[in-house]
C-alpha cells in the first residue's frame, strides 16, 4: 500500500520545483513512474534473494497504463508559415538544422563549427548542452552510440554557409555563452 501511495503521489505531485518545470504539470509522467517502479522492484528482488524480506511487495502494485499518443506533425501546407515566423523570430537556421538532421535539442545546441565538415556534408555529434543544478553546461553524450556522424544535404549546407561562422558554438546564446534548451519554447503563432 505504501508503494501504491508513492506512485499516486508521484503521478500527481512528483515534479521537482525548478526553472525548467515552471510551465509543466506538477506530476511525473506514467513512463517515469513505471521506471521508478522497475528500479524499486530490482532492489527488492535483491533483498528477496538475500533473504532480507520474504517477498517483493512491488509484485502486487497496480501501475498506471502507458498511453500511446499519436505523434502530431505539422501539415505540409503550414510549413511555409512556420519557417516564415521562424525567420521573423531569428531562429530559422536553428529549426531548419533541427528538422534536417533530427538532432536532439541538447545535441543541436552543443554543435560547434569544428563539428561540421561542409566540404564532405557531415556533422559530427560530439556533445550536448544541458542544465545541471540550475546552470547551463556542456556535457558528454549519454551513450557510446550517441556519438555519431550525420550526412547533410545541399540545402542544409547552404543554410549553414549563410550563417556567421564564429569560433565556438553554431547556436550560441544571444547573451554570450551557452544557449539554454528553453530556446525551443519559442513558437510561432498558431502552432
Amino acid at each position: 500500500m505504501d508503494l501504491q501511495r508513492l506512485y499516486k503521489h508521484l503521478l500527481e505531485n512528483g515534479r521537482v520545483e525548478c526553472a525548467e518545470a515552471r510551465n509543466k504539470p506538477r506530476g511525473l509522467s506514467v513512463k517515469t513512474v513505471r521506471n521508478i517502479n522497475q528500479m524499486i522492484s530490482s532492489a527488492l528482488n535483491c533483498a528477496v534473494e538475500q533473504r532480507l524480506i520474504p517477498a517483493n511487495p512491488t509484485k502486487g502494485c497496480v501501475l498506471p497504463k502507458l498511453e500511446r499518443k499519436e505523434m502530431k506533425i505539422l501539415p505540409p501546407e503550414s510549413l511555409g508559415a512556420f519557417f516564415e515566423e521562424a525567420r521573423r523570430s531569428g531562429v530559422f537556421e536553428l529549426y531548419y538544422i533541427d528538422l534536417a538532421t533530427g538532432l536532439r535539442r541538447g545535441e543541436l545546441l552543443g554543435l560547434k563549427w569544428s563539428d561540421i565538415d561542409l566540404a564532405r556534408g557531415i556533422i559530427h555529434v560530439r556533445r550536448q548542452i544541458l542544465r545541471q543544478n540550475g546552470r547551463v553546461v556542456e556535457a558528454p553524450l549519454k551513450t557510446k552510440n550517441s556519438y555519431r556522424n550525420i550526412a547533410i544535404g545541399a540545402d542544409t549546407i547552404k543554410v549553414l554557409k549563410s550563417m556567421e561562422q564564429k569560433d565556438g558554438y553554431v547556436f550560441p546564446s544571444p547573451f554570450g555563452g551557452l544557449c539554454p534548451r528553453t530556446v525551443f519554447s519559442i513558437c510561432c503563432n498558431g502552432c
